[in-house]
Formats: C-alpha cells, structure tokens, sequence
C-alpha cells in the first residue's frame, strides 16, 4: 500500500446515498438537504464546540480544516 492509495473503494455517491437512507429512518420525512449527512454531522460539531467557548483554532484543525502552518504548532496535541 502507498500513501495515497485509498483505504476503501467506494464513492462519495454510495456514501451519500447510506446516510440519506439513515436519515429517512431515524429523521422521517425531511425538506431539503439530508440532515444526517456528513456536513451536517461536522456543522453541528463545530456549533456545539462553539456554543461551550472552544478556541476557534481547535474547532478547525478537529473538524480537518487546513489551520496554517504557524498556528498548527500550537494546537498538534500528543
């Protein structure tokens, strides 16, 4: 195996298409956009993370945003 080959082979579509399934079981109907998807699980991560006061420079590296090189220094925790 090499660093960039993919750990799983599935598409981001079968993804999608597995959480729109779990959201229509465990949410019912539902308008818009699916709420058990993984963007939804993220967003509502980083709402609660903010809600208790977290630095916002810890919710983005948690949530896998690129934080820049100088302040991820910082905030790589062993």
């Amino acid at each position: 195996m090499k660093p960039h080959d993919p750990i799983y082979l599935i598409t981001s579509r079968a993804v999608d298409k597995c959480f729109e399934r779990f959201g229509r079981k465990f949410v019912g109907v539902y308008g818009g956009n699916c709420p058990t998807r993984p963007h939804s699980f993220r967003a509502a991560f980083r709402t609660i993370l903010g809600d208790h006061k977290v630095d916002p420079l810890y919710i983005e590296f948690w949530i896998g945003h690129a934080v820049p090189e100088q302040q991820r220094v910082y905030v790589s925790k062993s």
